[in-house]
């Protein structure tokens, strides 16, 4: 008869800088806890006594996460994915300016108050006390599209005073797949996941879909307009890809 449980995902993608798959596995044999990382398989597998409360087990992980990231990146894996919003439950990470902020329900806020809710110090990202996957998303959502209305329409007009662009008008929306586009008229519209990324990129994006008010197309032209402005931005596109 074993004595070992089957394998149980803990968790999807454990962080944003280590997007791999936790796993837990119990053992009546065990007395303490282990973990091994695996990034072929983009695998971390934790094992633990039978005894062990979850709870317990993830804080242990916690605890080794500069491990983690050491192991993660080690030769070879410079060129990760990384994901800009984690799980939506208490503890997920989801990245702001490309830090990591750990989702935190405050006690008792039932509503978004944005005077309360969004990033804060110690790297936490409050938000309501809501319950369910749909509402804690819906929540995210609000703090991430308040957020990118105010700096991208800030920053828009800055890069537009500096490239001499015109253009009409500025939305967001949550794109999963677009940073942001463009159309004849001059509406530029970006998805409220690129506040995730680090500055330098976000700039990028807003300078790309600027040039599209001169070119609207991907032709060597268009991209003689980015250069004119980002003379780097083959650096900040290939730096870019990483993020998802």
């Amino acid at each position: 008869m074993s004595t070992q449980e089957p394998e149980r995902t803990l968790s999807e993608c454990y962080s944003a800088l280590v997007p791999f798959r936790l796993v837990l596995r119990r053992s009546a044999r065990r007395r303490t806890l282990s973990m091994r990382i695996s990034r072929e398989r983009r695998l971390i597998a934790v094992s633990a006594p039978e005894s062990a409360a979850e709870s317990e087990i993830l804080a242990w992980v916690d605890r080794h996460h500069a491990w983690l990231e050491k192991h993660a990146i080690a030769d070879g894996n410079s060129d990760r994915s990384v994901p800009l919003m984690g799980e939506f439950r208490p503890g997920g990470i989801f990245l702001f300016f490309g830090e990591e902020y750990r989702l935190t329900v405050t006690a008792g806020r039932r509503k978004l108050d944005s005077s309360l809710h969004g990033f804060a110090e110690g790297g936490r990202m409050l938000v309501p006390d809501v319950r369910g996957v749909a509402s804690l998303r819906r929540a995210v959502f609000a703090i991430y599209a308040r957020e990118a209305r105010c700096y991208l329409g800030e920053r828009t007009a800055e890069w537009a005073r500096t490239g001499n662009f015109v253009y009409r008008s500025v939305a967001v929306n949550s794109a999963a797949h677009r940073w942001g586009s463009c159309n004849s008229r001059g509406e530029i519209r970006y998805s409220l996941r690129l506040m995730g990324c680090d500055a330098d990129l976000i700039d990028y994006v807003i300078v790309h879909e600027l040039s599209h008010t001169v070119e609207l197309n991907h032709s060597p032209a268009f991209y003689r307009v980015v250069e004119q402005v980002l003379p780097n931005h083959k650096m900040l596109r290939d730096r870019m890809k990483k993020y998802r």
